[in-house]
């Protein structure tokens, strides 16, 4: 066994037996996770040197790997792994060498210490950028209320 994934929900850890190892919602992947927000083959474990390296396969929702959004990754005993920003594991396995030269990790977007204290800074619209006060900003009120020619002819109606 060359390690153990341990869910953060308190199941039983899952043994890493084989040198790849696949994780998606399909139930023939070694690792099932069936949740609409996981993609069917969501990533991909492969222990090459005596190092356990995660590899994101173009999932819908991404990896993380302690809160950085990767591509590949060389994993570290004690990293936190999250799939599809919800389902989280550690990893536990002592590696066989010293870490190998070649450099492997792709990060997408680091989590940096100042993201992490503005969370809460900000709305979920503001975030998105859909913030309401950014969005009429450039709206004249008096456009909503310019005479309508309609408006007249009803006047002129009721006035017969």
């Amino acid at each position: 066994m060359n390690g153990k994934l341990i869910p953060s929900d308190g199941l039983p850890a899952i043994p890493m037996i084989k040198e790849k190892i696949v994780v998606g919602r399909q139930p023939d992947c070694d690792i099932c996770i069936p949740f609409p927000n996981v993609s069917s083959r969501h990533a991909e474990f492969r222990f090459h040197q005596g190092w356990w390296i995660l590899l994101d396969r173009k999932s819908s929702n991404g990896t993380s790997v302690n809160g950085d959004k990767i591509e590949r990754k060389r994993l570290k005993p004690g990293d936190e792994i999250t799939f599809a920003r919800k389902h989280t594991f550690k990893i536990d396995y002592k590696p066989e060498s010293s870490a190998p030269k070649e450099e492997v990790d792709v990060i997408i977007k680091k989590k940096s210490q100042k993201e992490e204290m503005d969370t809460f800074s900000q709305s979920l619209l503001e975030r998105a950028g859909l913030s309401r006060k950014d969005a009429n900003d450039d709206i004249d009120p008096s456009m909503f209320f310019d005479d309508d020619p309609r408006e007249e002819k009803r006047h002129d109606l009721l006035d017969e």
